[in-house]
This record gives C-alpha cells, sequence and structure tokens, in this order.
C-alpha cells in the first residue's frame, strides 16, 4: 500500500526542506502546489538539495494565488490531484497536508495502517443535522452568494449577507447534494479522488456553485466524498493533528514538544514552529525510518523521552496554577479565568452609594482586607480613597477595565499580599458580572437589605416618590439577585444594611 502526499505550501524553501526530504526519503511522492503570492523561487532551491538521489519523486503543479476562505485553495488542490492522475497516480492514497505538517510516525506505518484501513479518511458532518460551525455561519455559507472576503472585506461582507437575507436568497447545492462539512486535511483513496474529478468534469455548475462558497475547503471535498462513497467506506478518525482554542487559534508545536507527538495515535502534526529546528530535524528522520529502524529508535530514546514528558507535563501544571496573572497562557473563559484567582473576593451589592460607602468603611477596619468601591460601573471606576489609577487601570477610563474585566480583577488581586481579602462593591450592573462570578468557590456576596423608609410624619411628595422609586428597583433587583444565587459555588449573606457588626464578623470568617 503506497501513499502519496497533495502538499499546500506558502512557506520558503528553506522551511520546507525537512518535511519535503522526509517524505522523498521514505519513497512517498509529492505533488506541490506552492503559492503564486510566494517570491521564492522553490524549484531552483530544490535543485541543490540533492533530490534526485532520493526514492520518491516531487512534482510542482500550476501555481494560483490563495486566499484564504476563498475558492483559489480548493484550485490549488485540484490542480495537484490533476497533475497525480496525469502520472498515473502510483499509489493507492493521497493524503492532503500543508507546509506546516511535519510526519510523528514514519510513513511506512501510515502505509500499514491505510492497507488495514481500505477506507477514505476525511471527516463529513451533515451540515443539515448537526451544527458542524460552532461560532459563526453555517447554511449562509452555501446559501448566500460570497463575492467578499470577510478577513479584508468585513463590512462588504456582512452587508452582502444583510442584504441577501432580507431578498429571501436561499441557493441549493448543485446534483441534489445533501451538504457536508469537516476539516480540510483528509486522506482519500486513488479510486475516490478519481470519481471526485469525473464529477466535475462532467458538471460544470460544481465549480461555479463552490467558487461562492465562503471557506469551500471546509465543505467541498467533504461533501462530494460523503455524496460519492457509501458511509460504511469512510472513517472519519483524523490522521493528522490540529487543536484549536475556543478563539480558533491553533496550537503551535516547538522544539519540546517531540515526546508528546510521538506518543500521539495520529501519522501527522500541523503546525510546527518555523523555529522548532531542532524538533524538525528529529521528525524529518522520524518520517523516513522504517518500523523496525522507529521502534529501535523508540527503545534506546524511551526513558529520556520520558523524562522529558514528565517535566513538561510538571512545568504545565506550574503554568495554569498561576494562570490568573500569567501571560503564558489566554483563558478564553471568564468562568474558568475567574474560579483561578487565588485571593478571596468580597462583593458587597446596594443600589444605595451611601451604605456601601458605611459597610466599605467598616470593613476596611479588618486586618489583611483591601477594600475598593464600585470597580465595574460603566461610567467611572470607584477605587476609593480618591485613587487615580491602580495596576495601570485608570479610574476615567472604566471602558478599559470592563472590557476584559476578570483580567482586571486578577491585576488587581496581584498587587496585594497572598491571602488577602480583597472587598469591593457593586450597584444596578451586579447580575451582568455575578452571573460569571457566582462560580468562584472563595467569593462572598453580600446583599445590603436596607428597610428603612420616610420618617413619621413626613409628607414631601417628591421625597415620596423618590424613596418609593428606589425601594421598587431595589426589590427587583435584590429578587434578580436572590434568584441568581440559588444556583452557585460562592457564599451568599443577606444583611440588614445597619449591623455592620455581622458584615465584620462575616469578613473575619470568611478567609476560604
Amino acid at each position: 500500500m503506497k501513499v502519496s502526499f497533495v502538499l499546500l505550501a506558502h512557506e520558503s524553501p528553506d522551511q520546507l526542506r525537512h518535511l519535503i526530504v522526509s517524505l522523498l526519503s521514505a519513497s512517498a511522492d509529492i505533488f506541490l502546489h506552492y503559492d503564486a503570492s510566494s517570491p521564492h523561487d522553490l524549484e531552483a532551491d530544490c535543485s541543490s538539495w540533492g533530490l534526485e538521489n532520493l526514492p520518491g519523486k516531487l512534482y510542482l503543479a500550476e501555481r494560483v494565488k490563495v486566499v484564504w476562505g476563498e475558492w483559489s485553495i480548493i484550485q490549488a488542490t485540484l490542480n495537484c490531484l490533476t497533475l497525480a492522475k496525469r502520472h498515473g497516480y502510483n499509489c493507492d492514497y493521497l493524503m492532503l497536508i500543508s507546509g506546516s505538517c511535519m510526519p510523528v510516525k514514519p510513513v511506512e506505518r501510515l502505509s500499514s495502517h491505510l492497507a488495514k484501513s481500505g477506507k477514505d479518511h476525511i471527516e463529513v458532518v451533515d451540515a443539515q443535522a448537526s451544527r458542524w460551525v460552532t461560532d459563526g455561519i453555517q447554511e449562509e455559507r452555501w446559501e448566500y452568494y460570497h463575492v467578499f472576503n470577510w478577513r479584508f472585506q468585513e463590512f462588504r461582507f456582512r452587508a452582502a449577507n444583510k442584504v441577501q437575507k432580507l431578498l429571501g436568497v436561499r441557493r441549493r447545492l448543485p446534483l441534489d447534494h445533501t451538504p457536508f462539512m469537516g476539516s480540510q486535511w483528509w486522506c482519500l483513496r486513488v479510486e475516490t479522488v478519481d470519481a471526485v474529478l469525473k464529477l466535475l468534469d462532467e458538471n460544470e455548475e460544481l465549480s461555479h456553485f463552490y467558487r461562492y462558497t465562503w471557506i469551500p475547503d471546509e465543505m467541498f471535498f467533504q461533501t462530494m466524498v460523503a455524496n460519492l462513497v457509501p458511509a460504511s467506506e469512510i472513517s472519519q478518525a483524523p490522521l493528522t493533528r490540529y487543536q484549536f482554542n475556543s478563539w480558533g487559534v491553533p496550537r503551535i508545536y516547538y522544539d519540546d514538544a517531540l515526546p508528546e507527538l510521538l506518543g500521539e495515535t495520529q501519522y501527522f502534526a500541523r503546525k510546527i514552529s518555523l523555529r522548532a529546528l531542532a524538533l524538525k530535524e528529529n521528525l524529518s528522520r522520524i518520517g523516513a525510518m522504517s518500523e523496525a529502524e522507529y521502534q529501535v529508535y523508540i527503545d534506546t530514546h524511551y526513558e529520556e523521552f520520558r523524562q522529558r514528558f514528565i517535566a513538561s507535563l510538571a512545568l504545565s501544571r506550574a503554568t495554569q496554577a498561576q494562570a490568573w496573572c500569567s501571560l503564558a497562557v489566554a483563558p478564553t473563559d471568564p468562568v474558568a479565568f475567574c474560579k483561578t484567582i487565588p485571593a478571596p473576593l468580597v462583593v458587597v451589592f446596594s443600589l444605595d452609594d451611601s451604605l456601601k460607602r458605611q459597610a466599605l468603611q467598616a470593613i476596611k477596619q479588618v486586618p489583611d482586607t483591601v477594600t475598593y468601591g464600585d470597580l465595574l460601573r460603566a461610567d467611572m471606576i470607584d477605587f476609593g480613597e480618591g485613587r487615580e489609577a491602580v495596576a495601570g487601570y485608570r479610574r476615567v477610563e472604566p471602558a478599559v477595565a470592563r472590557h476584559r474585566w476578570p483580567f482586571f480583577l486578577g491585576d488587581l488581586v496581584a498587587q496585594h499580599p497572598q491571602g488577602t481579602r480583597v472587598v469591593f462593591s457593586m450597584g444596578e450592573e451586579a447580575p451582568e458580572f455575578l452571573e460569571v462570578l457566582r462560580w468562584k468557590h472563595n467569593l462572598a456576596v453580600i446583599l445590603l437589605d436596607d428597610s428603612s423608609g420616610l420618617e413619621e410624619g413626613e409628607h414631601d411628595l417628591q421625597q415620596l416618590f423618590h424613596v418609593s422609586r428606589r425601594h421598587r428597583k431595589e426589590h427587583e433587583l435584590n429578587s434578580k439577585l436572590q434568584q441568581l444565587m440559588k444556583d452557585r459555588d460562592c457564599d451568599f449573606h443577606v444583611v440588614d444594611a445597619e449591623d455592620h457588626a455581622r458584615l465584620v464578623d462575616i469578613i473575619q470568617r470568611y478567609k476560604r
């Protein structure tokens, strides 16, 4: 069983050398598309690498300028597949990889796996029955015409979608195909590739349709294969490792990742750093090894890899433990980040600024406690005691603090000795932030209950109206907060606003 590779690359020739030499040394052929936007002369550089002495062959496909999210990436892939067909394929499988990929297992082991599998390896998710896209458009990708690129023409892209929605535009897939979506990275049998190329030759409307489809590389081959091949002949188990966080940012692998990658079940890894030269050199040798050579290599270096992996895991855990004040990670979940803030936090809530000031003044006397005012107000940050700025945040720039407010709280906590209780107040903005903060186990929320009213004999109608309106609003917010706090991990107390002794007692006992 032989596998050849469709390589889509835009990196410099020197950055591609390790990958190309590894695959050709493993007797694999490469059908390479080199992005037309690159200023490098790949063919000239390759001529100095001694590739003619390697058992595999390198074929260069007709170049196009590839633009993210557009048909050009499909065209580049088709150029490689057409080139492979012209040369008689000379393989059983064609595997799509990028210039940032490297083998993490011998190509020989991949060939053995494909011989046992006998299936097409491609992620195909029925886009009419499932939500493959977690954050963004799905049906609109193929139902609307896309002539503007979201990355470079975002306003026009969104405006065009809105206009088409108003007009009721709804394109249907040619040939009554069911739409399928999935990862771009696949490994297909030659007969499947041949069937796709034949279908395109016989139906010009296919290429025309997908030319105006958004991000077609996550849909075109997936839809073709799923509508041509029985489900029993498709495996969705990935052969290439790739990881993304919730922002869609890929993980990059550096020189310290070798033990981890060798422990993977996949055969390739994406996003190897351009600067990870030692990792690339090791993986290049591994890709070209025979199965016997690879086993000797693993046995020889097993203990070294085990110790390195243990050390990297220890470093990862230590980094995560300090994630609340570290730029080594970029948490995307506010709840998860707030949970990592180590200091005990106390939130004092009331709509009456006077009551909050009195409560904070009483709490201020408790040792190992620091108090702030309303930190998350929309109009101004109240640091208390007339402070104009703390930890680089200015009182008159509340939007900066509120933009990524969990980091703002973490930065404030970092200004104080470990174990210090950090107390601040909130007003009508409380529900928005307590929706997240209530899942922090070492947080206490104190609702100041103000049951006082007008003095007996008061007949000022304007004052009556003011008190009535404030009490009604406070009652609504108090009810909302108490409902919100029914499901929580934090502590919750309702305290008489004038009972400062109880406030102090709660704070003194609260140091979880």
